[in-house]
């Protein structure tokens, strides 16, 4: 573990140097230049940003997202109501919040249907949203999390950065689950989200969609300070990846990304991430194919 400490002398504070121990379950390339970057950025003045994707990154999402087996499952629970979808121009309509979401996510993008998916809670409490999305990720994902990656964090923890969380999932989901077990706070967890007004959600955008370029509006717009580390798993952070100053790091990347990460000299490492027996798998009553 890397720790930076400090020696008062004569009201002086002055630094130690820094000792790095291996991460157990990362490469030993990936190790030797995590060590080689905290070295690096020992004395770098001013703030030190490190940001993160989460699904597929932070923890698995084998066979599906978590976030996809959230919204389905709140849907056929009735939580979403049928009255309460948003309307979407050229696509027909369906009383079905996940037939609907994936209807958008094929005729118009991935993007409009991440929003799409947090204006169907029009209406409802954030507070409750939050505590339901909490009790399911812990019953069902909490053994999801990658390990080594946990560590990550809490290492850079260790070396005096910021540490954020830019998801394309809906921030509702995991702004409670992410501080309570990374350590995160509350306020640098970013994800889709709209306005909520006197504990009420609404449908109004709340900020840049949280993919793809959107990422990296949600930095300069919010953080407001170039990232030294990235990491991420999909094309969906290929913007943000490509924003680091120093270091990129990509997690178990398809051939798309592999390709980019090996061609702007990224990390790769390959994290396993299995399925759990207790897993929900509410994707598997709509035909959706399982991620390997």
């Amino acid at each position: 573990m890397i720790r930076i400490c400090f020696i008062l002398i004569f009201s002086f504070f002055i630094p130690c140097s820094v000792v790095f121990a291996q991460i157990k379950g990362l490469s030993e390339v990936t190790n030797k230049a995590l060590a080689e970057f905290f070295e690096r950025h020992e004395e770098t003045g001013g703030r030190k940003v490190a940001v993160f994707d989460f699904d597929g990154t932070l923890m698995g999402q084998v066979p599906y997202y978590a976030a996809d087996e959230l919204f389905i499952s709140q849907s056929e629970e009735g939580f979403i109501k049928p009255q309460n979808l948003p309307d979407i121009p050229g696509v027909s309509p369906s009383y079905s919040a996940i037939r609907n979401y994936l209807a958008i996510d094929k005729e118009k993008s991935h993007k409009f249907a991440l929003l799409w998916r947090v204006q169907t809670y029009k209406g409802r409490k954030a507070s409750v949203l939050r505590q339901r999305a909490m009790d399911f990720y812990t019953e069902h994902y909490l053994k999801k999390i990658f390990s080594p990656m946990k560590k990550l964090v809490y290492l850079f923890f260790e070396n005096g950065f910021e540490v954020w969380v830019i998801t394309g999932t809906t921030e509702f989901y995991v702004d409670r689950f992410i501080p309570k077990y990374f350590g995160i706070h509350p306020c640098r967890v970013i994800g889709n989200k709209t306005v909520v007004h006197n504990g009420i959600i609404t449908d109004i955008p709340a900020g840049a969609t949280t993919e793809r370029d959107g990422k990296v509006a949600a930095i300069e717009t919010i953080i407001k300070a170039e990232p030294l580390f990235v990491a991420g798993n999909s094309m969906g952070d290929a913007d943000m990846l490509k924003f680091s100053l120093d270091l990129s790091m990509v997690i178990n990347p398809g051939p798309e990304l592999k390709k980019l990460a090996e061609e702007n000299d990224w990390i790769i490492e390959k994290i396993p991430d299995t399925p759990l027996p207790d897993s929900t798998h509410y994707y598997r009553k709509y035909g959706i194919k399982p991620k390997k």
